[in-house]
């Protein structure tokens, strides 16, 4: 009886042999993304990520931008991300390192964006504009994307 319990027990909490993604949250490549269904302000986002020990979507790379582009376009939403200008206006940067914006082809910006009005200090993926950003008021209430390494997010659960 003890036997059969165990190996119950074993079925319905084994670990995968891998890492992979938290309910609801999307892979790509070795990261994790939580597309928000709540709009917050940009700096309540970022609390929000955190509080899931996240941080705003910051893509690096011409592939993770196309990702990120692509999933606001089809879910026709407007995402914070995490880039800002609130320390220097037009001086660009990572929000959670303060390193400044890649100028590679990893940036996506709309036509005429960023368009430096003052005041404009945080980023948006825009779906509805093909994903482009926009810079924009951080205490414009848009949903917003958490990321994470597959590896924070820990192992996965199944049974």
């Amino acid at each position: 009886m003890v036997l059969l319990s165990l190996i119950s027990f074993y079925c319905l909490v084994a670990v995968a042999d891998g890492y992979g993604c938290r309910s609801g949250w999307t892979s790509y490549k070795d990261k994790c993304y939580m597309f928000s269904r709540i709009p917050e302000p940009w700096g309540s986002a970022a609390s929000f990520c955190q509080a899931y020990h996240s941080k705003l979507a910051e893509p690096m790379t011409p592939e993770e931008t196309h990702f990120l582009s692509q999933h606001a376009r089809d879910l026709k939403k407007i995402f914070w991300i995490g880039l800002t200008d609130l320390i220097k206006e037009g001086e660009w940067v990572y929000s959670s390192n303060l390193s400044p914006l890649l100028t590679n082809n990893s940036t996506n910006w709309g036509p005429h964006e960023p368009n430096g009005r003052s005041g404009q200090n945080c980023v948006v993926l825009n779906g509805p504009w093909h994903g482009y950003w926009s810079d924009l008021h951080c205490d414009v209430f848009e949903h917003f994307v958490c990321e994470m390494t597959i590896e924070e997010s820990g192992p996965v659960i199944i049974g």
